[in-house]
């Protein structure tokens, strides 16, 4: 959620202060450092339409990791739980009366006793427009012709992975998998809804996808990447405030100082 102009700064630094690597240099891990790979989630439609012509201007390749449920039709399930939660704070309230639930830990159950009172269509037309809109079905067939676009999985619905059975877990990686496979620019990335830190430091969740075909697997928690070829990498979030060239040293080093402090795991490579 940044605008076009600060997406080109912050293109035109990651350029400046890194090789800019593709996936397929990521995985045979042979490439120069200090390397970066510009990454994106959920296929919103910006990054067709305003992330792409810049990252093309500057001749740098990024993925961008797809649910293909609301891609395809489904309402998106982090959009509706969002949604929800500001019709009804009430909702992020655990049944105990402890602490307030985040927006990942809502399961469907939650949401049902809502679904039931409401015209769900009517419901999802409203979750759609709030969501904002994704890549068609179209875009994704233009952007077969893109040398420098990758695309990866990020389950068929942005479900919570923590909250799903290993049966469905795997049944949504599968689905979402399925198109990307067909798709010339599909790759076997994966990156965990909501960022994940809690999954995808457990080795049984990392294992199973990796069994699935995951060749990597990729978070959002605050962790330095300090070996090649690992099982999951960890990503630095790109805010509007980074500026300067120092910021953005800034904050990669804040991803050291967090492993340095125990904030995490720095074994999973």
């Amino acid at each position: 959620n940044v605008p076009p102009e600060v997406f080109r700064r912050h293109v035109a630094l990651i350029k400046e202060a890194f090789h800019v690597i593709d996936p397929n240099q990521l995985l045979s891990g042979d490439y120069p450092t200090p390397a970066a790979l510009i990454t994106f989630d959920d296929g919103n439609l910006g990054y067709a339409e305003e992330a792409l012509p810049i990252l093309k201007e500057h001749g740098v390749p990024s993925i961008n990791f797809l649910n293909m449920g609301p891609i395809t039709g489904e309402v998106c399930w982090s959009g509706l739980v969002a949604f929800l939660s500001m019709q009804d704070p009430t909702l992020l309230s655990l049944r105990n009366g402890g602490a307030r639930k985040t927006l990942s830990q809502v399961s469907e159950e939650d949401l049902e006793p809502w679904l039931t009172r409401v015209d769900r269509e009517e419901l999802f037309d409203q979750v759609r427009a709030f969501r904002g809109p994704v890549l068609s079905l179209q875009h994704l067939q233009a952007l077969s012709h893109e040398p420098l676009v990758y695309l990866g999985n990020h389950l068929f619905n942005h479900y919570n992975a923590a909250r799903l059975s290993p049966e469905r877990l795997v049944q949504e990686y599968r689905k979402n998998q399925q198109f990307l496979d067909a798709h010339p620019r599909g790759r076997r990335l994966f990156s965990y809804p909501f960022g994940q830190p809690g999954v995808c430091q457990t080795t049984d969740t990392t294992r199973l996808l990796q069994r699935e075909g995951a060749s990597a697997l990729f978070s959002a928690y605050p962790l330095p990447n300090v070996t090649r070829q690992r099982a999951v990498y960890h990503r630095v979030h790109m805010s509007a405030s980074i500026r300067t060239l120092e910021d953005l040293y800034h904050a990669v080093l804040q991803n050291y100082v967090n492993a340095w402090l125990g904030r995490g795991p720095v074994t999973l490579s």
